[in-house]
């Protein structure tokens, strides 16, 4: 159990390292609910006191998570409920402390850069979370519940779905260039979760006698 956790808190960490520091602060949308929230975070400026600057990202990610949490715990079984719970939170207060700690302003200011290391970083973050049998309750929940009991890679899953949140940050940005830098994050991101999992989910064995 304290294995576990600790691979949780890690893996929490680097996802919301990624997100605060390297996608957001860019303006890219990796997919998920963290896309999602992104969008928001852009279409709330200056819209409520409480929030100058935007809904924070990691809190309003909670408030999606919930049912993908019920999903989760439904699909995926009961023993990942609790995991589940304190992955999301961590991941959501990281999330927001760096952003803070940061000033809303990227580690890196390229977005190449940003892509490919806010990708990789998320990728090894959501794998360790993986490793610890629980779920951050985002894409990787419907990713891992479609390759369930398939024969499909779940990087490959997890690619797909994110692909069309990122259809809804073109909407909100209004720029060709956030769409191409963001699958190109997802692409890395999904590679690394695969290039970590290598495995196929299913084998066959065929002897000839």
């Amino acid at each position: 159990m304290a294995k576990e956790i600790l691979l949780i808190v890690i893996g929490s960490f680097l996802e919301a390292l990624a997100y605060g520091g390297f996608i957001a602060p860019n303006d890219i949308i990796p997919g998920g609910v963290y896309g999602i929230t992104i969008a928001l975070h852009e279409l709330t400026k200056g819209v409520f006191a409480f929030a100058p600057d935007g809904l924070p990202i990691g809190t309003t990610a909670l408030f999606f998570n919930v049912p993908l949490l019920l999903l989760a715990m439904h699909k995926l079984g009961l023993k990942s409920g609790p995991k589940t719970v304190l992955t999301f939170i961590l991941i959501s207060l990281f999330t927001d402390g760096i952003t803070l700690f940061l000033d809303h302003k990227p580690i890196i200011d390229d977005m190449i850069l940003a892509s490919c290391y806010g990708g990789a970083i998320l990728g090894v973050g959501v794998f360790l979370v993986f490793r610890a049998e629980s779920t951050s309750a985002g894409t990787d929940v419907l990713g891992r519940i479609i390759a369930k009991g398939r024969n499909i890679k779940l990087g490959t899953c997890i690619i797909i779905i994110d692909s069309i949140v990122v259809v809804f940050g073109l909407l909100v940005f209004r720029d060709i260039k956030v769409p191409l830098y963001s699958w190109l994050t997802i692409f890395i991101y999904g590679r690394v979760v695969e290039f970590l999992s290598p495995e196929n989910p299913k084998k066959a064995v065929f002897i000839v006698s």
